[in-house]
């Protein structure tokens, strides 16, 4: 429900529901069992994304440090009622946040320390290069955010071709491109349908 009110252009209120949802764990928290630890720290990380999108960065940063918390109690990436959780996704969802917060240096910084194929999820993996080349692109860094883009692709060429993430990067990189310095830019935006 969280990501659903999100994508529907209420990140506020998604901020809200998350929030409520974690407190309803709280007494499973205290006993720190690690399917409560899944889903509180997944409801985090859903309010921080949300927070960071409706321009609120302090709320932002204090559910990040919410979900650091239960990734460091977890210590070990689980899938727990089709949530992943851990500290592999974490890193994956912390550089998207910070994308989106706009400060694609620390972004860049923080998806160094990923390994993306920790997680069995391939929707994770390509969502790790997708971040990486948002933030290339807000650092018109282009060549590199082609190669994140067709890093994405080789996991999950279906999710990369419909993202509106992706999309928006190829878009705002074929308004500035050169061809003589990124030919793959034109291949990429054929496979997207994207061409001129």
């Amino acid at each position: 429900m969280t990501v659903q009110t999100m994508i529907q252009g209420h990140p506020a209120e998604a901020v809200h529901l998350a929030s409520d949802a974690v407190a309803t764990l709280t007494d499973e928290l205290r006993q720190r069992r690690g399917p409560a630890l899944v889903v509180s720290g997944a409801l985090h990380l859903y309010a921080a994304q949300a927070a960071a999108r409706a321009e609120d960065p302090a709320e932002s940063f204090g559910h990040l440090r919410a979900a650091t918390a239960a990734a460091d109690e977890l210590r070990v990436d689980r899938e727990d009622y089709s949530l992943f959780f851990g500290p592999t996704n974490l890193g994956i969802q912390e550089t998207g946040i910070l994308v989106d917060l706009t400060d694609p240096v620390a972004a860049l910084r923080r998806a160094r320390g990923v390994s993306p194929e920790r997680l069995p999820s391939v929707n994770r993996q390509a969502y790790y290069h997708l971040h990486r080349s948002r933030a290339y692109v807000l650092r018109r860094q282009d060549r590199e955010a082609v190669d994140s883009l067709f890093a994405a692709e080789r996991v999950a060429p279906e999710q990369v071709q419909w993202d509106p993430m992706a999309r928006e990067a190829v878009r705002a990189m074929l308004e500035r491109e050169r061809r003589v310095l990124n030919p793959r830019l034109r291949e990429l935006a054929e496979r997207l349908a994207l061409n001129a």
